[in-house]
């Protein structure tokens, strides 16, 4: 009892401690995929707080990691230009978790920047090296920073191609090495397409549909809550044509509109999160090679009131990360 005792002590005053997971994800150049069962994320945005050089643009739901506002501060002691949007506390909520470093790095995902986001739920991050990528981020953000909250920004937004092996990217501390192959030799990887999409009503929903009516194999999701009628829709007709349904979905996101119960009806393959605290995660594998990840729940809320985004990545290799984490909760 008494070691027991001690035990739960140590993982409240020590939770970076008490990983629950793996070995890091395999590594992409001008890529990396956190999740924060493998890795203590804080730690590593402070390592990019820190060696930023000219700007940090931060858009966070929740924003109380004291290491990281301490971060945020002394990149201001160093001139750097600083700024950072956060929830009003409006029914629509600013709900994005992205931050754009130096014009170049878009960091982006699930987690929001705090101690449960990063020591007892599940969530992932990606964060990728493209100044093109960051104009999309950066034209998002400037359109918060003047007021404009909760306006449609639609598309077109450049569609980014990320080239792995061709050019360098100019921060070499970002810079992974290669994905590995079982003998350590470099697996191929092909040019990366990647799509930006911006809440409210910027065509998230319509493009996470027109990605899932187009599956011919597989659709895999992560999510804290899936409450969109449309998308579950889209879903369910798929799997109604043959193709592979499973999911994951967080309990507390149960209520009178949850879509659990309907996939559970047609006897798609979906369960409740085994995680004591949180499933956050908010992500779609289709096909082994599209993955849709973001802020972004399924959510009615989330497609017509919330400040959101998704990106849409074509990558078998990213998706492979993705689907590993998905066979982790299952």
């Amino acid at each position: 009892m008494k070691k027991i005792i001690f035990l739960v002590i140590l993982l409240l005053l020590f939770p970076s401690c008490f990983k629950r997971g793996l070995e890091r994800p395999p590594k992409i150049a001008n890529i990396k995929i956190y999740f924060s069962s493998q890795i203590d994320i804080p730690a590593e945005l402070i390592s990019l707080i820190s060696k930023s050089k000219k700007s940090i643009h931060l858009a966070c739901y929740e924003i109380s990691l004291p290491s990281v506002v301490k971060a945020l501060s002394k990149a201001r002691e160093r001139k750097i230009d600083v700024k950072v949007i956060t929830d009003r506390g409006k029914s629509a909520l600013m709900h994005h978790k992205f931050i754009i470093i130096d014009g170049e790095i878009v960091w982006t995902g699930s987690f929001n920047l705090t101690p449960g986001a990063a020591y007892q739920d599940d969530n992932n991050v990606i964060i990728i090296n493209s100044s093109q990528l960051a104009e999309n981020f950066e034209a998002k953000f400037k359109n918060m920073w003047e007021g404009n909250y909760y306006s449609s920004l639609k598309p077109p937004y450049s569609i980014v191609k990320i080239h792995p092996h061709l050019t360098p990217p100019p921060f070499p501390h970002l810079l992974s090495s290669p994905l590995e192959g079982e003998e350590g030799k470099e697996r191929g990887i092909n040019n990366i397409k990647i799509e930006t999409y911006f809440s409210p009503n910027g065509g998230c929903e319509e493009a996470i549909i027109k990605r899932i009516k187009k599956a011919k194999k597989s659709i895999y999701f992560a999510t804290f809550v899936f409450t969109n009628r449309k998308i579950a829709n889209a879903i369910v007709k798929k799997f109604n044509e043959g193709i592979k349904v499973k999911g994951i979905m967080e309990r507390e996101g149960l209520s009178p509109y949850c879509r659990y119960w309907l996939f559970k009806d047609i006897k798609a393959d979906v369960k409740w999160d085994n995680n004591f605290y949180l499933l956050h995660h908010k992500f779609f594998i289709i096909d082994d090679k599209i993955l849709i990840t973001g802020s972004y729940n399924p959510t009615r809320g989330a497609e017509e009131k919330n400040e959101e985004n998704i990106l849409i990545l074509e990558s078998p290799e990213i998706c492979s990360i993705y689907q590993d984490e998905f066979e982790r909760l299952w």
